[in-house]
C-alpha cells in the first residue's frame, strides 16, 4: 500500500517545506511489497546463473568484449545479492 509523506504537523500538503523540488515523496511501506527477501535473492541467483551461461556461450564463440561484458553484470549482481543477503 503506497502512502504519502507527511508534512510536518501531520498533514498531507500539496508542497511540504524541505522536500525534493517541493513535491511529495510516495513512499511504500514494506508489508505491501510483493517482493520480499527470500524472492528477491532468488531473482538475483536466476540472474547470476544465466549470466554464467550467456558468458560461456560468448566465450565459446570467441566473442571476449562481450564476455567481459557479462562478468561485469555477474560481479554486480553478486555485490547486489550480498547487499540483500546481509541486510537482514
Amino acid at each position: 500500500m503506497l502512502r504519502l509523506s507527511q508534512c510536518a504537523g501531520g498533514k498531507n500538503e500539496r508542497f511540504c517545506p524541505g522536500s525534493r523540488n517541493g513535491q511529495q515523496e510516495m513512499t511504500e511501506t514494506n508489508e505491501s511489497s510483493p517482493l520480499t527477501d527470500s524472492r528477491l535473492r532468488l531473482v538475483y541467483v536466476v540472474g547470476i546463473a544465466l549470466n554464467v551461461v550467456a558468458l560461456s556461450v560468448a566465450a565459446t564463440a570467441g566473442e571476449w568484449l562481450i564476455v567481459v561484458t557479462f562478468g561485469f553484470v555477474i560481479v554486480y549482481l553478486c555485490f547486489r545479492y550480498w547487499i540483500v543477503a546481509t541486510s537482514s
